[in-house]
């Protein structure tokens, strides 16, 4: 199996998995949140998607019309790319927010399945 070949079939199971199973995957990946009890891991992925939408809900109705890009550069938050290795452990990476300094980190490898 070539290393695209990896790449598609990773992409192919992330793509298939719910944000659920992918937040929980996150945790048994963590060094402590594999350590949670599978209610508190429930619970923690559901509070995290929570949070997650609601945030995507505010800044859509702060910045209605733009795109994403364009929001960043309203927040004055950098969008860099880089062609490291999308994955950490069993964790695929598209993007990542990265606080110091700002910025979004765009991941070329982890991306380019969902281009094909």
């Amino acid at each position: 199996m070539t290393f695209a070949t990896a790449d598609a079939s990773c992409f192919a199971n992330i793509v298939a998995a719910s944000p659920e199973a992918l937040g929980l995957a996150m945790l048994r990946a963590d060094p402590h949140g594999w350590r949670l009890d599978r209610a508190a891991q429930l619970a923690a992925v559901s509070d995290a998607l929570a949070d997650g939408a609601a945030t995507a809900r505010d800044l859509r109705e702060r910045f209605a019309v733009l795109t994403p890009q364009e929001i960043a550069r309203e927040l004055q938050v950098p969008i860099e790319t880089t062609d490291d290795d999308p994955m950490i452990g069993s964790i695929w990476r598209f993007a990542e927010y990265r606080p110091r300094p700002p910025r979004i980190m765009l991941y070329n490898r982890g991306n380019r399945p969902a281009r094909a």
